[in-house]
């Protein structure tokens, strides 16, 4: 079993939102299978000029995305949205706890932030990022030596998927909290319907 605390996620604009998503979702889909890819237009999307957070604190109103995109043993993981032991910033932080179990017999799960909820680019959606120029997570293991086997940007398919992605892994946690970054030193792409996504594997 491995646990991933303080997962705060954010990105920066050059110099220095806003629905509060929901924790838990009700439908838990299998893998994006949709073939068909197109660029996604962010005429329609609300552009971000300041600090953007998809997780800032419990219940922030400056929360974006939602955790909606269950995959692979997905009954493998539990998310906790209020985890208040040392959190990095704020009064919580996200525990994400994955089993390694095989539920579902795929040997991996992974979580798709999405917006709107469960949208694999079937619906427009997202924000413009135009204006970012990093990503970080902060993360850390409850224990230490947790693999997290991908953090990922972007990615999402379909009519309305997203631009581009990049990712980064795998990458081992340490009991210290880490800046990770997906693209390390480089400019994020601009439409997302998918805001983040964490990929365990079982061993």
């Amino acid at each position: 079993m491995a646990s991933l605390i303080g997962a705060g996620c954010q990105t920066y604009p050059p110099v220095r939102g806003t629905a509060a998503p929901s924790p838990q979702t009700s439908q838990k889909p299998g893998v994006q299978t949709k073939s068909v890819s197109s660029a996604a237009s962010s005429s329609s999307m609300p552009a971000v000029k300041e600090m953007f957070y998809v997780y800032a604190d419990k219940g922030a109103r400056v929360n974006h995305f939602a955790p909606s995109g269950w995959m692979g043993d997905y009954g493998d993981i539990k998310i906790d949205d209020g985890d208040t032991q040392n959190p990095y910033a704020g009064q919580t932080a996200l525990k994400i706890t994955y089993t390694a179990e095989g539920t579902q017999g795929a040997n991996w799960a992974g979580i798709f932030w999405q917006h709107p909820v469960n949208n694999w680019g079937a619906k427009p959606g997202g924000y413009d990022l135009s204006s970012m120029k990093k990503l970080t997570f902060w993360a850390k293991g409850a224990l230490g030596d947790e693999k997290v086997a991908e953090f990922k940007v972007g990615g999402i398919t379909g009519e309305f998927g997203d631009s581009d992605s990049a990712s980064i892994g795998p990458v081992v946690l340490s009991q210290g909290v880490e800046a990770i970054h997906p693209r390390p030193g480089g400019q994020e792409p601009f439409a997302y319907r998918g805001g983040i996504l964490l990929v365990g594997e079982s061993r």
